[in-house]
């Protein structure tokens, strides 16, 4: 089968640190919470404490902002060395001016309090929230880093358009001071990440669409965007959780059901016949983050991910995933369309599900061939750090040493211009 595995860095850093007081800051490492835990019951959490390490001065920071995560660290490396939730909570608090406080990322979910994510796609940008997100990355996660030491590339929002584009230049090099900033396209750095220019990058995380791209360039028209979003997926886990008596309502405890659903799920190659295997067959024990009993689950496992071929499943009205691609590819020129099905490029936290390339791979290949076209163009690569591959892509770029001759890219140029 046609479904090719590359091989790349696993792993995510962690460690998070926290300031804490109004006056003079203290920074220390901070005990993990549930959320976090939740986070890292998959993750090596040695090798993410040893990502802490000192950023050298002449660094490139690495910035790929999700609706979910942001992750950030160092160009040239392998891995992110922060992946942080994208959201904050405001606390009451009369030790702090104003009455109150703010907490970011898994201490805000750890705060059990209301959740803001800047960027939901479902909402207008909330651009105020999304600064204070990463103000609070230098002067915390990283150590009261030094935004105007650092050169920075950044991938384009969910939703990038050019008013966009337009408020996080002011953001970076006007509040934060950034000497460089380079925005790229995240499809095109999965694809830098591959060593290829031309592919179907299906982007299934925090971001849901499917690209395609020839020589380097996106082709726009044919870019096909997934309705809904990831979170999605983890809401429908907290339904098929509860009908087998497992409650999950908090924002904390959600974060519990997205670790369920990355640790125990898997999309079945043949759905109806997975329904009729035994119980026993199927049943995977898990141990639930902050819980000192393991959990066994059953059918949910892969009726979560099912959702992505089956979207009626979480109430969207739209086409399966295989028939996505199916639709973005005939929208493609013929010349372009033989070589986009022979890199077709999975990323995002959502495609590392067992068994989804070999699912997509057989579907996609039968709607080919009732379609009379070759379905032996189809190949499907899957790289093993695929969760942050578009990271790992502008890492690279970021990496080049002649990335900073972009005068274009400059504050100077930015503020003369």
């Amino acid at each position: 089968m046609p479904v090719t595995t590359e091989q790349g860095s696993a792993g995510i850093s962690g460690g998070e640190l926290q300031m804490k007081g109004t006056g003079k800051k203290t920074i220390k490492k901070k005990k993990m919470g549930v959320a976090q835990s939740a986070f890292f019951a998959h993750e090596n959490e040695e090798k993410a404490n040893a990502m802490l390490s000192k950023i050298a001065d002449d660094a490139v920071l690495v910035f790929d902002c999700g609706s979910s995560f942001i992750k950030v660290g160092v160009a040239g490396e392998e891995q992110p060395r922060k992946v942080i939730p994208t959201c904050y909570c405001v606390i009451e608090d009369e030790e702090y001016e104003g009455g109150e406080r703010k907490e970011f990322g898994y201490k805000a979910i750890d705060e059990n309090a209301k959740l803001i994510w800047p960027l939901d796609p479902r909402n207008d940008t909330d651009w105020d929230g999304l600064f204070d997100i990463i103000q609070n990355i230098y002067q915390v996660e990283l150590n009261e880093l030094d935004p105007s030491a650092h050169a920075v590339v950044m991938t384009d929002l969910p939703n990038m358009n050019e008013v966009a584009t337009d408020k996080i230049k002011s953001m970076m090099f006007n509040d934060l001071n950034v000497p460089f900033l380079k925005i790229v396209n995240p499809a095109l750095m999965a694809l830098y990440a591959e060593g290829k220019e031309t592919g179907l990058v299906v982007e299934i995380g925090n971001r849901m669409q499917i690209v395609p791209a020839v020589d380097g360039f996106v082709i726009d028209s044919a870019i096909t965007k997934i309705k809904g979003n990831v979170s999605g997926l983890t809401e429908y886990m907290q339904r098929l959780l509860r009908s087998c008596g497992y409650i999950y309502t908090t924002s904390q405890q959600m974060e519990l059901v997205r670790a369920i659903k990355e640790n125990v799920c898997y999309v079945a190659l043949d759905y109806d016949a997975e329904m009729k295997r035994k119980p026993r067959e199927i049943m995977k024990e898990y141990k639930v983050p902050g819980n000192d009993n393991t959990s066994k689950f059953f059918q949910e496992r892969f009726q979560c991910p099912e959702a992505l071929f089956k979207p009626e499943k979480v109430g969207i009205d739209t086409e399966g995933l295989p028939q996505m691609i199916f639709e973005c590819i005939k929208k493609c020129p013929l010349t372009s369309r033989r070589p986009l099905l022979n890199h077709i490029i999975l990323a995002g936290g959502s495609t590392l599900f067992p068994g989804l390339p070999e699912r997509l791979d057989q579907d996609l290949k039968k709607i080919l061939e009732e379609n009379k076209m070759n379905s032996r163009d189809v190949k499907i690569i899957v790289h093993q750090n695929r969760k942050y591959l578009a990271w790992v892509g502008a890492a690279l770029l970021a990496g080049m040493s002649t990335l900073q001759d972009e005068e274009q890219c400059t504050k100077d140029y930015y503020d003369n211009n």
